[in-house]
């Protein structure tokens, strides 16, 4: 017997060894699962299916489509629904699911005869995969050695899996089945295709586009949003990563395995770079324009290098002769206890209220920000918090400043207002150091923006 701590009920069961997750759930749910039906679960800690068996006590937490890791086997699983519908509509076919964009999935489907795809193709290959879900065929996992997995792949001719598990590293991989047709997916799988209740598939562009169901409602399908730029973007990465033999994770770990790896990075920064340049200029005819641009506006989830951009824009637009004046938004932080939470409790950083908007515009406002730095010659760091509500930096000394923080060092954002330099009321983020018993100086140095 195995004992089973179910994380979401707090609940502990024992059952016979070799329980599949799926035959645990009515104990811990007599009455039924809730609002959306349990499709993948964590084990210790580790996305498993549920044909997942237990053969020693464990810590469960089932997933529904809500969360990530669910999502994740949920649409992994519509991915190999489509490609073998695909397959069994056109058998010369090759399917290459794209990217994700538009709230979905972009696939390009080559059908061996050499035509265009049409919405008559799209509509056949939908219809077997609506056969496929109606029959609720099961994903069948195999655990085999490596290199029979590489051998399989290599005669059904799927270089992209080959060069993949030829630089995984690992001793036994999984592959997954589908009525006969095998493919290799890091991620878990539903138990079946009846799982797959929710999805569309349409024509778009040069290929097709697989709808999935919206994160926050999974009975329903997510929203389709044109982003024709967000497209262009991705179509010349494509490109790109063609002309430098990367078509796959696996290419990318052979050429690292080649010693190319500092290349690649080189290359990736120069290509960044080029287009950092062209945006300047392009910034740079419109200020010029008789209706010249003023602001320029810089967003993206947040730690995805908006502040490192902003800097390196920056650079460039000094370099066209503008004299650019940035501030980040991350100097406005509200306190991390006022920052507005997910309904899974964890902090919303791209939430609006996380900024205190009233400081943003008057920075903006007064187009300046002062920064007084204050460092102990022999400073040992570490981080910490402490609210500080006004001081005159005209007078300051840096021994007043060090008392006033407690002998904290600190980056101290301030406003320059009719001359004056005076500290808003915020709350900082500061480095703490421990004073040197043989040194008691300290600096401030004033930079403005």
């Amino acid at each position: 017997m195995v004992n089973i701590f179910c994380i979401n009920t707090q609940q502990s069961c024992t059952f016979q060894e070799g329980t599949t997750l799926m035959d645990m759930i009515p104990s811990f749910y007599p009455e039924g699962t809730g609002s959306y039906p349990i499709i993948a679960a964590k084990v210790n800690n580790v996305c498993q299916g549920l044909k997942y068996r237990a053969f020693n006590s464990r810590q469960v937490e089932f997933l529904d489509y809500t969360s990530y890791a669910g999502r994740s086997v949920y649409c992994s699983s519509l991915c190999f629904l489509l490609c073998k519908a695909a397959k069994d509509v056109f058998p010369e076919c090759r399917i290459v699911l794209r990217r994700p964009i538009s709230k979905g999935y972009f696939c390009a489907l080559e059908k061996g005869d050499g035509t265009s795809l049409c919405q008559a193709d799209v509509d056949a290959v939908k219809a077997r995969m609506r056969e496929m879900v109606e029959a609720d065929m099961p994903f069948r996992r195999h655990e085999v050695r490596t290199g029979e997995a590489i051998e399989l792949f290599q005669r059904l001719g799927y270089p992209d899996k080959v060069s993949l598990l030829e630089t995984a590293g690992d001793v036994y991989v999984n592959y997954y089945t589908l009525d006969g047709t095998p493919d290799y997916y890091y991620e878990a799988l539903l138990p079946s295709t009846g799982f797959l209740k929710v999805w569309e598939l349409s024509l778009y562009r040069e290929g097709m586009i697989l709808r999935v169901p919206n994160r926050h409602k999974p009975e329903e399908l997510a929203p389709f949003v044109e982003q024709p730029k967000t497209f262009e973007v991705f179509s010349e990465n494509l490109k790109w990563n063609s002309i430098m033999g990367l078509d796959n994770v696996g290419d990318v770990n052979m050429a690292c395995r080649r010693g190319e790896a500092s290349d690649l990075i080189k290359i990736a920064e120069a290509l960044q770079e080029k287009k950092i340049v062209q945006i300047a200029e392009e910034i740079d005819r419109r200020v010029r324009q008789e209706d010249p641009v003023k602001l320029v506006l810089i967003t993206g989830p947040s730690s995805s290098g908006k502040s490192t951009f902003c800097k390196r824009l920056s650079i460039q637009l000094k370099a066209c002769g503008l004299r650019p004046i940035s501030f980040s938004t991350d100097d406005y932080f509200v306190n991390r206890l006022d920052t507005p939470l997910l309904p899974d409790g964890s902090f919303d950083f791209d939430n609006f209220d996380t900024v205190v908007i009233e400081w943003v515009v008057r920075c903006s406002n007064h187009n300046t920000r002062v920064q007084a730095k204050l460092a102990d010659c022999e400073a040992e760091l570490g981080y910490g918090t402490q609210r500080i509500e006004q001081i005159d930096l005209k007078t300051v000394r840096g021994e007043d400043i060090c008392h006033t923080l407690s002998e904290h060092t600190r980056v101290v954002t301030a406003i320059v207002r009719d001359g004056n330099f005076d500290l808003l009321a915020c709350e900082v983020e500061f480095e703490v150091v421990r004073k040197s018993l043989s040194s008691s100086t300290y600096g401030v140095d004033i930079h403005t923006i």
